[in-house]
């Protein structure tokens, strides 16, 4: 099975900001569920920062402590899940780290739908509350140490093309992303769960077709049943998008096939 990766970027810092200050800028209003969750999207934010860059460093009994203190506050925080699931792999865990990812994949829809809420509408500030608001994503930046690469015209521009777009938006927001669907598929495979895995790896391809360690892991799932051809089909996908195939996987999967 190939070497799993994690995704540590600062999209999430992105999304962050503009949500928090959406208000300033967008005409769309939230319901009360909306505004209770993204209060303790934002009370739980530090937190789950911390968290991440405890399981990032390996210190995995802390990432636990803080991503359950997260996920105390805040059940529905699908990225606490999410990281805390791939704590408990890094701890052979995989009992409790199944149970996070399926929370994960329940939560993402919700928190996704309540950001893309607070997005929606025509951004319509003045300069003097656009220079207000680029002033307040700087003291943001300095505060997480993040880079904010956002800034008011592409805010005002984003927000344009999501009413003319809403319905297209809609049908990709609320879509579960390749990687949860890739360490859920890394669990069942860890308890030799190999059909459920590959059913999960399978979704990973199809939110993301270019993710080669999810071709990889499919490819070495066919090779367990023997299924030689298949596992050959996608030892090529996984190549074809400039994936590191095993070289030595791919000569015993040629020699089964008497190649």
């Amino acid at each position: 099975m190939t070497k799993r990766t994690r995704c540590f970027s600062t999209a999430a810092a992105v999304l962050f900001l503009a949500a928090l200050f959406a208000p300033l800028l967008a005409g769309q209003e939230m319901d009360d569920q909306d505004r209770l969750l993204f209060q303790k999207f934002r009370m739980t934010r530090p937190d789950l920062i911390k968290g991440e860059g405890q399981l990032k460093k390996k210190q995995l009994d802390k990432a636990e402590e803080t991503l359950l203190k997260v996920l105390q506050e805040m059940p529905e925080n699908a990225d606490a899940s999410f990281f805390l699931a791939e704590t408990y792999y890094e701890k052979n865990e995989f009992e409790k780290g199944l149970a996070a990812i399926v929370e994960a994949e329940k939560n993402f829809p919700l928190i996704q739908k309540m950001m893309y809420r607070r997005q929606m509408g025509t951004i319509n500030t003045g300069s003097e509350n656009r220079a207000d608001l680029e002033n307040q994503i700087m003291g943001e930046q300095q505060k997480t140490g993040e880079p904010v690469t956002t800034n008011i015209s592409t805010m005002r521009r984003d927000a344009a093309s999501s009413q003319t777009d809403s319905q297209e938006q809609k049908s990709e927001v609320f879509n579960v992303p390749a990687e949860y669907s890739y360490v859920h598929g890394n669990l069942l495979f860890r308890q030799k769960k190999f059909e459920d895995a590959l059913a999960q790896y399978e979704k990973a391809v199809a939110a993301e077709p270019k993710h080669g360690k999810a071709l990889n892991n499919i490819a070495n799932i066919y090779y367990m049943a023997r299924q030689y051809d298949k596992a050959l089909e996608y030892i090529e996908k996984a190549e074809a998008v400039g994936a590191k195939v095993n070289p030595d996987f791919k000569k015993a999967v040629q020699a089964a096939l008497g190649k």
